[in-house]
C-alpha cells in the first residue's frame, strides 16, 4: 500500500470546521481563592432554591442570557442572583447500602449453614451473629436517608454566574 497525499490531506481538510462554532454558555460556579470553576452547560437538570422560597425546584436549562444573567428553563426564567442553592443527589449511599445488605445477609447465612452442618454442638448462632447482621442491616436502611443529596449554597465563598464563551461576542 502506497503513500496517497491527495487522500491524506483531504481527510485532514474533514477535519477542519467549515462555518463557525456555535458559542457556547455555561453557567458557572466559581469558589472564593480557588481558580478552579464547575461549569454547567445548556441542557442541565437543576435542583436548585430561590432567595425565601423553602421549595426546591428541578428543571432543564434551556437557555442562557448572560448578558441579563438569567437562566431559562422549561417553564420560567430566573436571574442568576435570585438563586441561593443547587441541590444534587448522591449515588454512592445507595450502593454502599446495598453492599452492606448483603453483608449482614451473608453473615447470617453462613453462620446458620455454619452451625447447621459443621455437626459440633458447641458451635451454635449466637447473638454477635444477629448483632452483626442487625447493625448492617439498620446502617443499609439509615445511610441512604441520613446522606441522599449534597447541597451547594452560593452566598460569601461560592458565586453563580451566566457566561458567554464565545470569543466573537466580546469584540466590537
Amino acid at each position: 500500500m502506497s503513500f496517497q497525499p491527495l487522500r491524506f490531506f483531504l481527510l485532514l481538510l474533514g477535519f477542519i470546521p467549515l462555518g463557525s462554532v456555535h458559542a457556547q454558555k455555561v453557567l458557572q460556579i466559581e469558589r472564593l481563592g480557588s481558580a478552579r470553576t464547575q461549569k454547567l452547560s445548556i441542557g442541565t437538570v437543576l435542583t436548585y432554591q430561590l432567595h425565601g422560597d423553602p421549595i426546591w425546584y428541578s428543571g432543564e436549562i434551556i437557555n442562557l442570557l448572560p448578558e441579563d444573567s438569567i437562566v431559562l428553563f422549561h417553564n420560567r426564567y430566573i436571574k442568576v442572583d435570585k438563586i441561593r442553592a443547587f441541590r444534587w443527589e448522591l449515588g454512592w449511599p445507595r450502593s454502599v447500602s446495598r453492599q452492606l445488605l448483603w453483608f449482614g445477609a451473608g453473615w447470617s447465612g453462613f453462620a446458620l449453614i455454619g452451625t447447621a452442618t459443621d455437626g459440633n454442638p458447641d458451635t451454635q448462632y449466637e447473638w454477635s451473629d444477629a448483632a452483626v447482621t442487625g447493625t448492617s442491616v439498620a446502617t443499609s436502611w439509615l445511610l441512604p436517608k441520613l446522606f441522599k443529596y449534597r447541597k451547594m449554597r452560593f452566598g460569601k465563598n461560592r458565586r453563580l454566574r451566566a457566561l458567554d464563551l464565545d470569543p466573537a461576542a466580546t469584540q466590537p
